[in-house]
């Protein structure tokens, strides 16, 4: 998904990005490619793994209300079920936890929006 976004770049980071000739956008993206929870908790230990993190200290620093968090938690163990209970010792096992991680990632993802697809329609009245 495209998206036009504005961000206001950190003169360290424009410096960083000259000094060494890297297009900003261009580094920007690798660091979203990178971002997946299913990567991240099946068990692949590469670097690609600090952008995730990244989003995870990021999701640390919300305070989600009571309700939110009751929406996300069924998702989150079932997460914590699938990784925990496969163990990432092969190539095969490794990409098999991603896809039912993933898998689980999509159920969520709907979940949520038709959360709040409801909670925004329930204010709607029925003859409009």
């Amino acid at each position: 998904m495209e998206t036009p976004i504005k961000l206001e770049l950190p003169e360290d980071f424009i410096m960083i990005c000259e000094i060494f000739e890297i297009r900003p956008q261009e580094f920007i993206q690798k660091i979203l490619d990178e971002i997946s929870l299913p990567r991240y908790y099946s068990g692949q230990n590469g670097k690609e793994i600090w952008s995730t993190l990244i989003m995870l200290e990021h999701l640390d620093t919300i305070d989600f209300s009571e309700e939110k968090l009751a929406l996300h938690e069924p998702y989150m163990e079932k997460l914590h079920n699938i990784v925990s209970q496969k163990p990432s010792t092969s190539e095969e096992e490794v990409e098999l936890t991603e896809t039912e991680a993933r898998n689980l990632m999509v159920e969520w993802h709907k979940a949520i929006l038709a959360y709040r697809s409801k909670y925004l329609l329930d204010g709607l009245s029925d003859d409009v």
